[in-house]
């Protein structure tokens, strides 16, 4: 029974962890759009990396920036990546952490990537 029960609040600790950032208000998401389009000019080609601690991955997975938009979902916006939207928690720019340099607070991120 004890097993269960911490298997049952750590699915639901990740579960509050996880969809930390993927909805901005008007100042992050405006923020993260100068934030990529000031990277994107500085390179022919753009990567970020998606990296989640709290989902356990190995290594920071790259994304090759073809495209991406900052779309409204009711009073909320989120970032899209190549038609995906993605949660900036766990997204780094150059290394960054992309919510951090929003100012969106997260649990278990860290700012950088090593």
């Amino acid at each position: 029974m004890k097993k269960v029960v911490l298997l049952f609040i750590s699915l639901l600790s990740f579960n509050t962890i996880a969809g930390q950032c993927n909805k901005l208000n008007t100042k992050q998401a405006n923020k993260a759009k100068e934030i990529i389009e000031n990277a994107m000019e500085s390179s022919e080609l753009f990567v970020v990396d998606r990296y989640c601690e709290s989902c356990l991955d190995n290594y920071p997975k790259p994304i090759v920036v073809d495209e991406f938009s900052i779309e409204k979902e009711g009073s909320a916006s989120q970032l899209s990546i190549n038609d995906k939207v993605e949660d900036i928690a766990y997204i780094f720019v150059n290394g960054v952490n992309l919510a951090t340099m929003v100012g969106c607070k997260t649990i278990a991120v860290s700012q950088y990537i090593d």
